[in-house]
């Protein structure tokens, strides 16, 4: 299957391909650096089948193999990054199984440093993606931490990650609201009679101040004060941390070109922009419109007149 190549917002991206040593970022944010590894803990299969290759397989409560059932098996790492909002997270997941015992964590950022304390508490993760047990198991859900002990969460009920096959995830925070997506969708939920697509969440919140930064993790809670380890019964890979809320558009690529059996390795894409910038020098404004890759007048055509143009407008965007 094709990967898209990261760009210039993915900060942090972690293949999750190695079968051996740490996981390493290859994204902007200081990549193949130990500040931004992923360190593995107790067992993980790490030749599980993957999208592109070699994945971690999480044994979860399957007790393969022997005894890996008993313990907290985890990569975990990275516990300064933060970034702001924007921001999207997302991954590609093989759910293998659902289970009602315990919520199951796909990819998280644990709220406190677990080398601190073991105290496990809200808001749990200062942002998450995590299968639920309702409905047998097939809700799942998005937070952030807004507050030391709250957080803004997104609930999806209607729309299961598929088991048994390879599902793109992901959630976006725009600096107001946050969003989920689910294999090219945008997904929603219901406040009575009313269909939303949205929750309000007008920052994140990474430390209470007191406890440190907790770990980006895959895999089971690293904190021991968790009565549950809430480890999925799942393959992960290709997890991304990029520093702009992605849209729809993107998602709706970024799983077209992953499923779809095109051909194998990388494929180039990039964010296209149509711009319109007006000529001030002319007698009236006259507008000029140009596609490019980037919102700029690097690449703008010819004046009309004699210039100045406008800041450029965004008239719209995609994927190719």
């Amino acid at each position: 299957m094709p990967r898209i190549v990261p760009d210039l917002f993915d900060q942090i991206v972690w293949p999750l391909t190695e079968t051996s040593g740490a996981y390493r970022n290859v994204g902007v944010l200081s990549p193949n650096d130990t500040t931004t590894d992923l360190t593995v803990t107790n067992t993980i299969t790490r030749t599980g089948n993957g999208i592109f290759g070699n994945c971690p397989q999480f044994p979860a409560t399957s007790n393969f193999p022997s005894g890996s059932n008993s313990t907290r098996n985890y990569a975990a790492g990275a516990k300064t990054i933060t970034i702001a909002p924007p921001l999207t997270l997302s991954c590609w997941v093989y759910l293998r199984q659902f289970t009602t015992a315990a919520a199951q964590n796909i990819i998280g950022k644990e709220f406190r440093d677990s080398s601190i304390t073991s105290s496990w508490t809200t808001p749990f993760y200062a942002i998450s993606i995590d299968v639920l047990t309702s409905n047998g198991g097939g809700d799942w859900f998005i937070t952030v931490a807004n507050t030391v002990s709250t957080r803004a969460t997104l609930s999806i009920t209607d729309f299961p990650i598929p088991l048994g096959v390879w599902s793109h995830i992901g959630m976006t925070h725009d600096g107001s609201a946050i969003r989920a997506y689910l294999n090219g969708c945008q997904c929603i939920y219901y406040s009575g009679a009313t269909q939303l697509n949205s929750t309000a969440s007008s920052t994140i919140v990474y430390t209470d101040g007191s406890n440190g930064f907790g770990n980006w993790k895959i895999g089971a809670i690293t904190h021991t004060g968790s009565a549950n380890k809430e480890e999925p019964m799942a393959n992960i890979q290709d997890v991304r941390i990029a520093n702009i809320a992605r849209p729809l558009s993107y998602f709706k690529h970024i799983y077209n070109v992953g499923v779809l059996p095109l051909r194998s390795g990388e494929l180039t894409s990039g964010q296209f922009f149509k711009l319109r910038a007006y000529d001030t020098s002319c007698p009236t404004p006259t507008p000029v419109t140009w596609v490019d890759t980037q919102v700029s007048l690097a690449n703008a055509p010819a004046f009309p007149c004699t210039g100045p143009y406008t800041t450029p407008e965004v008239l719209d965007t995609w994927y190719a």
